[in-house]
């Protein structure tokens, strides 16, 4: 962080110096503002992390012998989750630093798009009027002995409209 931190506070300070339209008196108070807040930050931050990880390892001294010994041989001997130091939280399990990497397999699923549906072939209807059996859609939906509309009921008639 040491060696990160002039970096960080030369990158505050050009954008403060353009915020306040090349002030330099204004740019330096607001670069002095932003890096305290940011550290005041880090700092909680890190004194949070440490009273988690100290009161983590109260509650591992309060537990019973054996469940001491069965969280220790499943944490490689190291601290754990709930030790008194918070970097193993970053560094063992994430596979980088300390930890084996995992390998994680995942099934691909590919979607195959189904065949089309064709509609059902067209159904004669029969006239109300005069009984002949015809294909409305052919007919201009109108009946080819007598003329007649053909009827409402049709599923033809549905789609055609």
């Amino acid at each position: 962080m040491v060696i990160l931190a002039p970096f960080y506070i030369g990158g505050v300070f050009l954008f403060s110096y353009g915020y306040e339209l090349y002030n330099l008196p204004k740019a330096l108070r607001l670069t002095a503002i932003v890096v305290f807040l940011t550290l005041a930050a880090v700092i909680i931050v890190a004194v949070l992390l440490l009273t988690l990880g100290a009161a983590g390892g109260n509650r591992e001294s309060r537990s019973s012998r054996s469940s001491r010994s069965t969280s220790a041989s499943s944490s490689g001997g190291g601290s754990s989750w709930g030790g008194p130091w918070p970097w193993p939280i970053f560094l063992g399990g994430l596979g980088g630093f300390g930890g084996p990497r995992q390998t994680i397999t995942r099934e691909v699923i590919r979607e195959v798009p189904a065949a089309p549906v064709e509609p059902p072939p067209p159904q004669p209807v029969q006239c109300p009027y005069c009984g002949s059996s015809y294909l409305p859609a052919e007919h201009n939906f109108a009946c080819p002995n007598c003329g007649a509309p053909a009827p409402e009921t049709s599923p033809q008639m549905s789609t055609a409209n």
